[in-house]
């Protein structure tokens, strides 16, 4: 059985937004596209939290680059105050790129190779060094960090290692993807640099993972 049977036979979607949040809890989404999983985690800690009689929301930062899945977020979440979205991703470095739009399959480095039915649309968009980002909002530590961002993780984690950001996170989850040049190399670079402030919580190789600071 392979990771993706693995992950599908454990039925282990609901792992990716079942996390010990509260109204002070600062999330980022980093690969928002239309929201879906942001919804997920704020209808979990709804429920979980239905004893104290509230609504009880973290404050998420959602990005997006691509325009049309960014509209969608914000309209999404136009009723929720402390989910705010920009229209930008998150990297290592600042820089703008064309990115190949291809709905949740969008990515920085062509079309993904799973994804052959035709020509695709680009799109230029921005990519923010997250430091300097966490540096101009004043956002010191970070309760979760959800990373989907089609090969562009391996940047983005080699970057929050030296930074500081590794050891001010308190969840780390990512989904790493194998058709970059060199995937396992730098996913076990990546791991072994988490490993110095991170646990395991759950891992299915090549599809999500999840770690939490000791």
């Amino acid at each position: 059985m392979n990771a993706i049977e693995k992950w599908n036979a454990d039925n282990a979607q609901s792992l990716l937004y079942k996390y010990p949040l509260n109204s002070r809890s600062v999330v980022f989404d980093i690969g928002g596209y239309e929201g879906a999983w942001t919804s997920d985690l704020l209808a979990w800690n709804r429920i979980s939290c239905e004893h104290c009689g509230s609504r009880v929301d973290p404050h998420v930062h959602i990005f997006e680059p691509i325009r049309d899945h960014y509209k969608t977020c914000v309209e999404r979440f136009e009723e929720y105050p402390r989910v705010n979205v920009w229209n930008f991703g998150l990297s290592g470095t600042d820089y703008e790129a064309d990115i190949t739009v291809d709905e949740a399959a969008s990515c920085l480095y062509g079309p993904c190779p799973w994804r052959k039915d035709g020509p695709k649309p680009k799109e230029h968009v921005i990519i923010r060094d997250i430091d300097k980002f966490m540096q101009e909002q004043r956002i010191t530590n970070v309760d979760l960090i959800s990373i989907n961002i089609e090969g562009e993780e391996y940047d983005l984690l080699r970057r929050m290692g030296p930074t500081g950001i590794f050891s001010r996170t308190q969840f780390i989850q990512v989904q790493f993807h194998d058709f970059m040049p060199n995937a396992v190399e730098r996913r076990e670079e990546c791991r072994t640099k988490l490993a110095e402030t991170h646990k395991l919580r759950f891992d299915y190789p090549f599809v999500w993972e999840s770690w939490e600071k000791i």
